[in-house]
């Protein structure tokens, strides 16, 4: 019998699958074997898995607004604490958007991609704040949480004093993003650049998704004192 050859993936999913593979590795890079993280949209758990390898002794997080995906974490997961929950600028209570088939475009109501023919669902989910949820101290943070990254931010003025490495995915708001991580100390890289070497940071929000067909998930690193 003749092998079948396994379905080639498609452009979108091995793009994500390449994003998942850099964020574990900055993750190992970042925490040693006792660094503390949050891993924001954690969905199954697939980095929230790579980061309690990188560091087995670290305090984590994990927030996950679907409460299936939630269930799920806390039973994979024992030590991690999860929060079924989305973050935003201010805590309270929010109304959340669930693509069924497609839960990775699950966001905010008003946030996110449209996903044409996709049914969804509404329900009314947790809103907590990005300070509120974060351990102390926090060495790493992955976001992805569907255009929300800029509220995310926005709540976060304990945490980013902390400076940890930010793995995020870069969707709206992107020059307010930009100068909020800028003002703040942080530089921002493609994934692939700052793992493979020592490349400049770039100088402006065009200059970081110049060139680049389709990129979205970058990275945020304290600025080096050597950097003006």
């Amino acid at each position: 019998m003749r092998a079948v050859k396994p379905a080639p993936l498609s452009v979108p999913l091995a793009k994500a699958q390449l994003y998942d593979a850099q964020t574990a590795e900055v993750a190992r890079r970042v925490l040693g074997s006792g660094g503390n993280a949050i891993d924001v949209g954690a969905n199954r758990g697939e980095i929230l898995r790579e980061i309690i390898s990188a560091s087995p002794r670290g305090e984590h997080v994990a927030v996950e607004p679907l409460p299936r995906y939630a269930k799920g974490l806390r039973r994979k997961f024992p030590t991690v604490t999860v929060y079924e929950a989305a973050l935003s600028d201010q805590p309270g209570t929010a109304r959340f958007r669930r693509v069924i088939g497609a839960a990775e475009e699950s966001s905010l109501d008003g946030l996110g991609h449209q996903v044409d023919g996709a049914p969804t669902e509404y329900f009314d989910v947790n809103v907590m704040t990005l300070d509120q949820v974060a351990p102390d101290p926090v060495h790493f943070v992955k976001i992805d949480a569907e255009h929300a990254e800029y509220q995310i931010l926005l709540g976060a003025d304990r945490v980013l004093a902390q400076r940890p490495v930010i793995a995020f995915e870069l969707g709206a708001n992107q020059t307010k993003v930009w100068d909020l991580l800028t003002s703040r100390g942080y530089e921002l890289h493609r994934l692939f650049e700052w793992l493979h070497g020592d490349v400049p940071p770039a100088r402006s929000i065009d200059e970081l998704r110049h060139g680049v067909v389709g990129e979205y998930f970058f990275l945020a690193v304290p600025s080096s004192p050597s950097r003006p």
